[in-house]
């Protein structure tokens, strides 16, 4: 996966956004990476910090559904 992934350099922290602190590293990578979404089982727990900077946040499933219909 490695020869596919585009690095991203962490340039600002936002921390705290979640409860969890391992939560906060994937928020720093999404949000300095210009995500469009992260995909999660813990999809609770990341709608809340991710709404101010617009990065949607699905389950598998919901991924799955959005990719094949050509998003």
């Amino acid at each position: 996966m490695e020869g596919i992934a585009t690095p991203i350099e962490i340039t600002q922290r936002y921390r705290p956004l979640s409860p969890d602190p391992n939560d906060d590293l994937l928020l720093d990578l999404a949000i300095n990476g210009y995500a469009d979404a992260i995909v999660t089982n813990n999809v609770r727990d990341f709608r809340k910090p991710v709404a101010r900077f617009d990065i949607s946040v699905w389950d598998a499933r919901t991924a799955l559904i959005i990719i094949a219909q050509g998003y």
